[in-house]
Order: C-alpha cells, then sequence, then structure tokens
C-alpha cells in the first residue's frame, strides 16, 4: 500500500511540474487540517480494533490449552482409577491363591469343622475377588464418564474458540477498511499539496507573464535619442 501510495504521488507530482495551469484551475480547494484529522481518526479507530483482535487472539488460546488441558487431566484420572483396580484385582487374586495354598495346611483333615473353615476362608478370598472385580468395571465406567465430561467442557470451549475466530475476522475485516479510508484520506490530503504548489506556479508564471509584458512595453516606448 505505501510503495502504491508513493507512485500515485510522484505521478501527481509530474502532473502538477507538467501542466500547472490544469492541476491550479481543475481542482477544488480541500481542507487539509480536517483531511489530516480524518485519518488520524481512522487510524486510532484501526489500532483499537486491532488490540481487539489481538484480545480475541489471547482468548482463543486461552480456550484451546483449557480444552487440551481438560482432556488431558480427564485422561489421568482415568488412567490411575483403571491402574488402581487393577493393583486391587491383582491383589485380590493373589490373596485366593494364598488363601487356597493355606487351606490345604489347615489341621482337621476332612472333618466337618475343618470343611467349614477352609470354605469359609476360600469364601473370604473370593468375595475379595469379586469385589476387587466389581471395582475394576466400577473404575472403567467411573473413568469413561470422566472422560467424556471432559470431552464435552472442552466441546464448548472449542464451540467459545470458532465463535471468537469469528469475531477475530470480522475485526481486523474493518481494521483493514479504516486503514484504507485513513490510506486514501492521506492520499487526497497529499494530492490537495501538490495541487497547491501547482497554483502557487502558476500564479508565479501569470506574474513572470506580467512582468515581461510590462518590460516589452516599456521598452516599446522608449525613446530614441
Amino acid at each position: 500500500m505505501r510503495s502504491r501510495l508513493l507512485f500515485l504521488l510522484a505521478l501527481l507530482a509530474a502532473g502538477a511540474a507538467a501542466a500547472p495551469r490544469l492541476a491550479a484551475d481543475d481542482f477544488p480547494e480541500l481542507d487539509l487540517v480536517k483531511l489530516q484529522a480524518k485519518a488520524k481518526d481512522y487510524r486510532h479507530r484501526a489500532e483499537l480494533l486491532r488490540r481487539m483482535v489481538g484480545a480475541r487472539e489471547a482468548k482463543i488460546g486461552e480456550a484451546q490449552s483449557q480444552a487440551d488441558a481438560l482432556i488431558q487431566q480427564a485422561r489421568a484420572q482415568a488412567q490411575a482409577r483403571a491402574a488402581a483396580a487393577a493393583a486391587a484385582q491383582s491383589s485380590a487374586q493373589q490373596t485366593a491363591q494364598f488363601a487356597g495354598i493355606f487351606t490345604q495346611f489347615l489341621p482337621g483333615g476332612d472333618s466337618m469343622g475343618a470343611q467349614i473353615l477352609k470354605s469359609g476362608v476360600k469364601g473370604v478370598a473370593q468375595g475379595a475377588v469379586s469385589a476387587a472385580d466389581a471395582q475394576a468395571q466400577q473404575a472403567g465406567a467411573e473413568g469413561a464418564q470422566i472422560v467424556a465430561g471432559a470431552q464435552s467442557d472442552s466441546d464448548t470451549l472449542m464451540a467459545q474458540a470458532a465463535t471468537l475466530q469469528g469475531e477475530k475476522k470480522k475485526l481486523a475485516y474493518k481494521a483493514r477498511q479504516y486503514e484504507q479510508l485513513a490510506d486514501s484520506l492521506d492520499m487526497l490530503a497529499a494530492g490537495e499539496v501538490l495541487r497547491r504548489r501547482a497554483q502557487e506556479q502558476t500564479q508565479t508564471l501569470q506574474d513572470i507573464d506580467k512582468q515581461i509584458e510590462s518590460d516589452r512595453a516599456f521598452v516599446k516606448g522608449l525613446t530614441v535619442w
């Protein structure tokens, strides 16, 4: 944009130098102060919008980071629950195996009391295994629920990020419009400066022409002695 503006200004300057009377007569006078003030105002608005764009970008980054963190945290919690449940299952199974070996060495042989004792020990061990299995299933279900909840929250955050992205694009587009308006007004002000210079050159040429005609008339009016 800057190079294009300089090119146009160069063309205006060349045109003013080549045909000053055309530049002086064909363009109305413009208020440079108002033009420059308006251009400054547009650039200020564009700067404010650019700041808003930056704020939207920061919020988008925060939303995306938070969404990723929620998913990672939920997965870590689910994995921790699954690991604890697996450890409990392994411990219960080892206990059941130990109980099975232990009952073989209980005194009493095949007596009713011994059988009841062995059955009770095995029942307790098997109950621990069943409880551990149930805890593992519950841990899996809870882990899946945690991940699903985190995914839902993550989707909400990503939807907010998408909305902010749309707002950012609109703000950036409006900022570009203000910048283009400011460039146009700056170009118009530069053209007005050149026009005034051309007008001054025109007046100077007219004054020179008048002086030449005056000197010529003076010379013609001289009496030769």
